[in-house]
């Protein structure tokens, strides 16, 4: 049996915006165009909380699921 690959992510600074975390992520892409990237990938993240709240323990994508 032959693992599948696991996608690349993140876990949140100690009081690190969504943005932050994009800019750090993401940081060849404008800083909006990053945010929208990761949230494109980390809707997990808006369904259950106000947007941009972020935890220690989340794990945010930085890469497609694709």
């Amino acid at each position: 049996m032959t693992l599948s690959s696991q996608r690349r992510y993140l876990h949140p600074l100690p009081d690190e915006t969504f943005d932050e975390l994009a800019m750090r992520a993401l940081p060849e892409l404008e800083p909006s165009k990053a945010s929208e990237q990761l949230k494109s990938w980390n809707l997990h993240i808006f369904l259950r909380r106000p947007p941009g709240v972020l935890l220690g323990s989340d794990i945010v994508f930085i890469e497609d699921p694709a």
